[in-house]
């Protein structure tokens, strides 16, 4: 799973979101200095990418990009399923609250409303994420990701600056190819991942 789906899958608490995102830039076990609710973030982050590392669908869904990607293929796929995520928000989106409780929370809502939780937790961000912070929210990349002209630069930034190959439009030319199917596998799994992170939330009663 990519930013998108690991802040979705957080629920609804502000910080335990931030811990979503900020998961893959912290190393280790020592994490003790974030407040709980990042904390929260962080475990669950890494039990979802477990779970989701282990399942049969990412696993054939992964096999299928593996002759294009090789050992990149894991890191595409959690790209276009934020693609998948964002084209399909109306599915997944979590409810409103106030007047609007009977319908959902709109992709730009629920991004802009993250990117003011980002910067209101600067001070926890680790250095690496403060140096792309103001690039991520300017460029609007959580809703770019409906796109696969947004999928594309975000692929693009990433081969730039990151081992990751350089490969953004040879991939979109690949999701085009096998847009279908991999949508199908898509749209299965995700509930299924929804179910598995939600009982890692009600424990905790958070």
């Amino acid at each position: 799973m990519n930013y998108l789906a690991h802040i979705l899958l957080s629920g609804n608490n502000a910080q335990r979101q931030v811990g979503g995102f900020i998961a893959d830039f912290v190393k280790g076990n020592r994490f003790e200095h974030f407040p709980e609710h990042i904390r929260q973030g962080i475990v669950l982050h890494r039990r979802v990418d477990a779970f989701t590392d282990e399942h049969p669908l990412v696993r054939e869904a992964r096999a299928l990009l593996r002759p294009y990607f090789g050992r990149y293929a894991g890191i595409f796929l959690d790209i276009f399923y934020d693609y998948f995520l964002a084209k399909n928000w109306h599915r997944f989106a979590p409810p409103s609250s106030g007047w609007r409780k009977f319908s959902n929370t709109s992709l730009k809502y629920f991004a802009y409303r993250f990117y003011a939780n980002l910067v209101w937790s600067r001070r926890w961000l680790p250095i690496s994420v403060k140096g792309f912070l103001w690039h991520f929210i300017g460029t609007n990349r959580l809703c770019k990701y409906a796109a696969k002209s947004g999928v594309q630069r975000a692929l693009w930034i990433m081969g730039t600056y990151s081992s990751l190959p350089q490969m953004s439009e040879e991939a979109i030319q690949i999701l085009q190819k096998h847009e279908v199917e991999l949508e199908k596998n898509f749209l299965i799994f995700f509930p299924i991942l929804q179910e598995y992170a939600r009982t890692l939330l009600v424990p905790r009663n958070v």
